[in-house]
């Protein structure tokens, strides 16, 4: 994601790209959040084209956040350490819904 194909909200200063994708959003020493805050509104457009937004820690999903699949899927809830942890909601494109604790 360069130039004009930046998303709202993202520009040169906060964004950082790797092999994994590009992130968008507060950042330290020009990586995700390195430090003991929860930053909000971070988001990453993953390689494969799904793309996580939400609160990050320590260069990790954690708190809330969504994260969607690029066939479909949407999971909204916690996250701990990049996985699904807590409360949330998986529903796929066809209708279907789990709702419960993650762990």
């Amino acid at each position: 994601i360069t130039g004009d194909n930046l998303p709202p909200g993202c520009n040169e200063k906060n964004r950082h790209v790797s092999q994994e994708g590009t992130y968008c959003g507060p950042m330290k020493d020009g990586k995700k959040d390195t430090s003991d805050y929860v930053y909000e509104g971070g988001r990453m457009f993953y390689a494969d084209g799904d793309k996580y937004e939400g609160e990050w820690k320590d260069g990790w999903k954690s708190g809330h956040g969504t994260y969607y699949w690029k066939k479909g899927r949407k999971y909204v809830g916690e996250w701990k350490d990049g996985q699904r942890n807590g409360h949330g909601s998986l529903s796929w494109k066809d209708g279907r819904k789990y709702e419960g604790e993650w762990k």
